[in-house]
């Protein structure tokens, strides 16, 4: 994998949130972005809680970080879970397919790169494929139903 598209996998999440929140900043309806970010954060907690809980170790690990304790755990891939919340998010509210498949080839580039550099197995990468794109749709559920009940 070449070096540029090693840093736009390991970066794929910052570039995608990022991306959204840049959309949604202008966008009238402002519950939408604040779905978004409120839903954000609760996908990153459930990644953590999910890697506490299962407790499987990355691919990668040398005796140096277990003693570190730190990071430790890829059950499942953050980056996937991230760059997949944020596809299905955006694909859901705008419905845009040429926007949606720039963030497709990004995400696919995380995806990749995760397994490539031997950050993540391949299952831990298709479980955080899962987690990202079921909280995207119930984030977007989430959004519809507010959006359907506000006056």
């Amino acid at each position: 994998m070449s070096h540029w598209l090693a840093k736009i996998g390991d970066l794929g999440p910052v570039i995608l949130a990022f991306t959204n929140i840049g959309l949604l900043w202008n966008n009238p309806r402002v519950r939408i972005l604040w779905t978004y970010l409120f839903f954000t954060v609760i996908n990153y907690a459930v990644n953590v809680l999910l890697k506490e809980y299962i407790q499987q170790l990355r691919p990668s690990l040398t005796k140096k970080r277990l003693k570190q304790k730190n990071n430790i755990y890829g059950m499942p891939s953050e980056h996937t879970q991230n760059v997949v919340f944020s596809t299905v998010f955006n694909y859901l509210v705008y419905r845009d397919i040429p926007m949606t498949i720039g963030f497709l080839v990004i995400s696919l580039i995380t995806m990749i790169q995760r397994v490539a550099y031997n950050r993540h197995t391949v299952w831990q990468v298709i479980v955080g494929s899962f987690v990202g794109a079921t909280l995207g749709y119930i984030a977007y559920l989430s959004l519809r139903q507010s959006i359907m009940y506000v006056k």
